[in-house]
């Protein structure tokens, strides 16, 4: 049983009824982002000392499973806060909405890069060893703000960025930083691209050795063209490493689509999720809702990703899940699969347990 109390249950439209907990969305995503004027009153309160009942507002806010109050009644409490305190932000970017862009100091991004080199340098050993150390062409996908792509350079990778928000205003701090970070080194073996993977004319063929991605592939609804666009560009014989937070594992809806109980996420039919978010998220709804449809993919599975891989041209050559948090895992049966499987008969208790894959393949 998950930690946390019980507030009720949810009971789906076949009659099932399924215990829902308090806490359990923030056990398994700590840290989750709320709604953007609250991460920003947050970002204050870890800088500076507030009164005591601004923290206990902010807390009742936040709530134990949701957002407690409506997203105007949200700003209208940030704004005050976050218009005293607007030195903590980028200058200009503070706006009615109570969004805004903090002031984070350069060594916050030096130590996320560090970290980031080791983890990748970890990957490549472990996935690729023959191609450890030695220098490749690498297209760096999702790269978000260019920290991943940063990282990979610094382990002496020619290194192109790509991502289809790449430079947009909610991460313009970061990539500013970054930018300022490349050019302090002089750096002309690292390059930004802002597109699509799935179609990238910018880009001609077999001009990578490499293609690498990290909590992306969850994100593309077409994979079966992201795949075919990955070959056309990596050189014959060429790589890919990518890892991927897997959908149907108990954290794969991610922050705005994990419901109140283990697995609920993949449970329920859409209709009875949509019901659900709509019952007992009201305040979080037409955005969570907009999530699960448009930005994540619930139709990978693992085979259904191997014969992707597969019909693109690509063969496997290591693969790799892990389970995540071995309590929760323990709480998986049968019975959750089965109800899984009402509505998803091609998941399999694999895919339930799989919280992050990591493979590699060869053109």
């Amino acid at each position: 049983m998950p930690k946390g109390k019980s507030f009720g249950e949810f009971e789906d439209s076949d009659g099932n009824r399924f215990p829902v907990y308090d806490d359990y969305r923030y056990a398994v995503k700590p840290g989750w982002r709320w709604a953007e004027s609250l991460d920003n009153v947050s970002f204050v309160k870890n800088s500076r000392k507030l009164p005591d009942e601004i923290l206990e507002r902010f807390n009742q806010l936040i709530g134990t499973r949701t957002i407690t109050a409506s997203l105007d009644d949200i700003r209208d409490f940030a704004l005050p806060i976050l218009r005293e305190h607007e030195d903590l932000f980028v200058e200009g970017t503070l706006n009615d909405l109570g969004e805004a862009v903090p002031r984070i100091p350069a060594s916050h991004y030096e130590n996320m890069v560090v970290q980031l080199t080791n983890a990748a340098r970890e990957r490549i050993g472990a996935h690729l060893p023959d191609l450890a150390g030695k220098s490749q062409r690498i297209l760096d996908v999702g790269c978000g703000f260019g920290l991943s792509t940063l990282a990979y350079r610094r382990l002496g990778h020619r290194v192109t960025g790509l991502d289809n928000n790449y430079g947009s205003d909610r991460n313009y701090s970061q990539v500013t930083r970054v930018r300022s970070m490349v050019s302090a080194n002089a750096d002309a073996g690292v390059e930004f691209v802002t597109g699509d993977v799935t179609e990238c004319p910018a880009l001609p063929d077999c001009s990578f050795d490499m293609i690498v991605s990290i909590s992306c592939l969850e994100h593309i609804q077409d994979l079966d063209k992201a795949f075919s666009e990955m070959h056309r560009l990596l050189r014959p014989g060429g790589w890919m490493l990518h890892s991927l937070n897997h959908f149907w594992s108990e954290n794969g809806a991610h922050a705005l689509g994990i419901l109140d109980a283990p697995w609920l996420h993949a449970a329920l039919s859409e209709k009875d999720y949509e019901r659900y978010i709509r019952e007992f998220r009201s305040h979080e709804a037409d955005a969570a809702l907009s999530w699960n449809s448009n930005a994540l993919n619930r139709s990978i599975t693992i085979r259904s990703l191997q014969r992707s891989l597969a019909d693109a041209g690509f063969s496997i050559q290591s693969w790799s899940e892990s389970i995540g948090d071995s309590a929760r895992a323990g709480m998986l049966d049968r019975k959750i699969l089965s109800h899984v499987n009402r509505h998803y008969p091609d998941v399999s208790l694999a895919d339930l347990l799989a919280k992050d894959i990591t493979f590699s393949a060869q053109k």
